[in-house]
């Protein structure tokens, strides 16, 4: 079977990420992030930090940095995946729709993934019914972790974008970060995970394995060396 037409993700999140201005500095910050997502051995990145410091516009600017001369192309060629947590929208907080969009993206990406999917009973049906929402746990293990352990054409690295991370996590105790959490290390290696949420303790201290919160000493002078640009932008 040919995987010729594989299907879109149940949420699109575009209009939430196009609604962000263009950045104004930030490249030194998006550059470390690429370093630590693409050269190390890292299973992911957090950041975290207060609103207003523009995680939500840094993420945009990477999910839309088709140009190669952009500092976020490198990480923006690499995803497969973008989710949006949105407090005042349940949908996006559910476990099982990160699952499905997770799974389509990678099958846009990689025909073998969605053939595989197909040909799998399991899998196609936990994707493609219900019970990926009342069973987000299995359906991980089905639909994503099964079918990447038989992909034959192993990629080189697969980038996983979540941002507020944080508004999901009191959506019930089996919330995205819960999942993330457990499944994390059974990923395979290519698949990097790189995430933005508020700077608050229940996620920075509960970190999943492998996954690290950046941190850079300068972050204060260079963000305001970046105030001072965008200043003299506006």
């Amino acid at each position: 079977m040919d995987f010729l037409s594989p299907w879109n993700s149940d949420l699109n999140f575009d209009y939430y990420i196009r609604m962000h201005e263009k950045l104004i500095g930030r490249e030194w910050f998006i550059e470390d992030l690429s370093y630590l997502v693409l050269k190390t051995d890292y299973r992911g990145v957090l950041f975290a930090a207060e609103m207003g410091f523009g995680k939500s516009a840094i993420v945009s600017n990477i999910a839309y940095a088709g140009d190669k001369r952009l500092p976020g192309y490198p990480l923006y060629s690499k995803l497969v995946s973008i989710h949006v947590c949105r407090f005042d929208s349940h949908i996006t907080l559910k476990p099982g729709m990160f699952v499905k969009n997770m799974a389509a993206g990678i099958a846009q990406k990689f025909p073998e993934y969605g053939n595989i999917i197909h040909l799998d009973r399991m899998a196609h049906d936990y994707l493609f019914t219900e019970k990926c929402f009342e069973d987000p746990q299995g359906c991980f293990d089905f639909g994503i972790l099964s079918p990447l352990q038989k992909m034959q054409g192993i990629p080189d690295k697969l980038i996983v974008l979540m941002d507020a991370l944080d508004e999901c996590i009191e959506y019930w105790h089996a919330n995205k970060f819960t999942l993330l959490y457990e499944k994390i290390p059974r990923l395979p290696k290519f698949i990097k995970i790189l995430c933005t949420s508020r700077n608050i303790s229940q996620i920075r201290e509960k970190l999943p394995p492998g996954i690290i919160l950046y941190d850079n000493p300068y972050i204060k002078e260079k963000s305001t060396e970046d105030i001072k640009q965008y200043i003299e932008f506006r």
